[in-house]
């Protein structure tokens, strides 16, 4: 995904707290309405942890998330004592940045006001670079490979869209960058220094990148097979025909941050497996990526060369 020239310098297994577990359970009811495991992909004991949040899982409530639903910080701070948990020496836990609870990838949780302070406002500085994967069709004729947008976001009250606001909007910026193309479908990597609640789907919309399965902003239907492959592929008689990937795509893939806002050193970086779905509706639209994936369950990770935008 990114460039190796722009990953040289990261340090990945630093960012990794060997004292750490390398995954974090809940209870089915916790998070979600069954027993959930996640990979801990960076980390630093009484500190701060980044998992890999898979879609309908909310790291913590935000404007305009769904109401009502259980949060993993929530959870962690319901069972303080749970020794999982200590583990990580994980107590008074906030949420560093906010994924839409339909989208998956990279969450970073801190302990603690003052960590979760420091490391917010960091972000908020320019401190942190967020990579997205994002699956669309082109909601216009002509999109451009690259593309950067800067309009203002705000969420009014009592509603659950967020909206462009030159009046009342905050500072939001995404650059958009194509790697690569199949028929209908696009795979693009959205860039952001800090991503507010459904920035990603806002800006793609308004630049007319229509995110697949995105019902609020640009309502776009999810791939189908039968769509992709048509006449060599039919739906069995008397049943609906699924999608090959019905969550919203967006994907955080790789987080990189100065190693200071988290009492480290250095330029670190976590990367976040695609969801298996994700990953197989990729294949079957036979889009390619490449971003730092793990080599193994021990979290190491290697850089790949990022193909070049197709024309």
């Amino acid at each position: 995904m990114p460039d190796e020239a722009d990953n040289a310098e990261i340090n990945f297994e630093l960012g990794i707290d060997p004292i750490c577990p390398l995954k974090i359970g809940f209870k089915e009811g916790c998070v979600s309405d069954r027993p959930e495991r996640f990979d801990v992909i960076g980390s630093k004991f009484g500190e701060f942890l980044i998992f890999e949040k898979p879609p309908k899982v909310l790291s913590e409530s935000y404007l305009g998330a769904p109401d009502g639903m259980p949060s993993v910080v929530k959870a962690i701070r319901e069972n303080p004592d749970k020794p999982e948990f200590q583990r990580f020496g994980a107590s008074s836990p906030f949420a560093v940045n906010q994924i839409d609870y339909e989208c998956s990838g990279a969450s970073i949780i801190a302990f603690g006001k003052e960590r979760a302070a420091e490391m917010r406002n960091a972000m908020w500085s320019g401190l942190f670079t967020f990579e997205y994967l994002v699956l669309a069709k082109d909601l216009k004729a002509e999109t451009p490979e690259e593309i950067e947008c800067s309009l203002p976001i705000y969420k009014p009250e009592n509603q659950s869209k967020w909206r462009v606001s030159h009046a009342f909007g905050k500072k939001s910026e995404t650059k958009f960058l194509l790697l690569d193309k199949s028929g209908d479908w696009k795979l693009w990597k959205a860039a952001t220094k800090a991503a507010r609640p459904h920035q990603i789907r806002i800006h793609a919309a308004e630049c007319g990148i229509g995110i697949a399965s995105e019902k609020m902003y640009s309502k776009t239907p999810p791939p189908y097979l039968s769509k992709i492959k048509k006449g060599a592929y039919r739906p069995p008689k008397n049943s609906d025909e699924k999608p090959l990937y019905d969550d919203i795509a967006i994907h955080l893939a790789l987080v990189k941050y100065d190693g200071k806002c988290a009492g480290l050193s250095g330029t670190l970086g976590a990367a976040a497996k695609l969801p298996k779905g994700f990953s197989a509706a990729l294949k079957k639209l036979n889009l390619k990526y490449s971003f730092p994936l793990p080599k193994s369950e021990t979290n190491t990770f290697t850089v790949l060369p990022a193909p070049s935008a197709k024309a």
